[in-house]
Formats: C-alpha cells, sequence, structure tokens
C-alpha cells in the first residue's frame, strides 16, 4: 500500500495517495510512514489541522521507535503550522533536552513559558522560564525570558515560520518607543 501510494503521490494523485496511506496507516498502525506522509499530503492540500493532527501522531511513532530526527521533524512541521502548540514544544523541549542540544531546548522551553504565560498560567511560565535557566544559567536567551517572567512583562508568543526550517525563533518584544529628538 505504501508503494502504491507514492506511486500515486509522485503522479500528483492526491486524494488516492491520502486514502491509501490512511489504509496502510489503519492495518500498520505502528508504522509511522503512512501517518508521515498523510501529514504532509495534508500540509499540501492546505489541511493544517489534519496536518498537525498526524504530525503529531508520527512524531511520537518515530519517538517510540527510538528514530529523534525524525520524531523532531515531524513536531517541528508542527510548530510551524501552528507555532501556539504548547505540546509539539515541550516535545522538542524534552527530545533536544536528551540529545543534549541545550541551546535548542532552552528555546522550546521558553517557548512553553511563553505560551503558558499567555494562556494565565503564570506559576507555570516562571517553573519553564527558571528550567529553561537551570540548563545553561549564562545563557542570554534564558536570562532575558527570566528577567521578563519576574518584571511581570508579557514573553514573546513562538510565530509562524513562512516555509523555513531550522529551529523555531521568538517574534522579537516590541521595543519600547523612543522620545524624538527636537
Amino acid at each position: 500500500l505504501n508503494s502504491l501510494a507514492l506511486a500515486h503521490l509522485e503522479l500528483g494523485n492526491l486524494d488516492q495517495a491520502l486514502e491509501l496511506y490512511r489504509r496502510a496507516a489503519r492495518l500498520s498502525p505502528e508504522d509511522p510512514l503512512p501517518v508521515e506522509k498523510t501529514a504532509q499530503i495534508y500540509k499540501q492540500t492546505g489541511r493544517d489541522e489534519e496536518a498537525v493532527e498526524y504530525s503529531m501522531r508520527a512524531a511520537e511513532l518515530y519517538f517510540s521507535q527510538r528514530d529523534a530526527e525524525k520524531a523532531i521533524n515531524n513536531w517541528t512541521r508542527v510548530i510551524r503550522l501552528a507555532p501556539e502548540n504548547i505540546d509539539a514544544h515541550a516535545r522538542l523541549a524534552e527530545v533536544y533536552e536528551k540529545l543534549g542540544r541545550t541551546p535548542q531546548a532552552i528555546t522550546e522551553h521558553i517557548a512553553v513559558a511563553a505560551l503558558q504565560q499567555h494562556a494565565g498560567m503564570t506559576d507555570e511560565a516562571r517553573k519553564s522560564g527558571e528550567y529553561a535557566l537551570a540548563l545553561n544559567p549564562k545563557n542570554k536567551e534564558a536570562l532575558q525570558a527570566m528577567a521578563m517572567l519576574q518584571a511581570f512583562k508579557a514573553l514573546p508568543k513562538p510565530v509562524r515560520q513562512g516555509g523555513v526550517s531550522g529551529p523555531l525563533r521568538l517574534q522579537p518584544a516590541s521595543p519600547s518607543p523612543r522620545p524624538r529628538k527636537q
């Protein structure tokens, strides 16, 4: 089914490919490939909500098979489509930390803190910020985030990245207006 679905995909028959990948996913629920391909087709056809759902499933399946890079790729797809998906940011933070990718883990923990803060979960946001800072007490991003949290200033929410791959970046905080010289 996967091979037939791929053939349809390459021919541009997205509806047939989607149906075959979904059937393959039902027949082999532990196989992340058809789930991931389903997510990619949904993304390609502008069905972002379904793409997010299937990418999350694919990421968890890949992670359960100890394929961290493919799991990361799927969680990254989720945050590109839905930057406020706290579960994807939290999972990325956890995996980056386990892989020793401390700067990326810190970025994701801060994203989690920002989303928690904007959801009114201030205690949880502070804990996430403290955790990010504990990973590297000299990290400028974590120091800045904690200073903002302690000053009760809003952390910037993660922003949607248009087709750009790579680590998530938080949108810059809006600068304070400068007085004009007269």
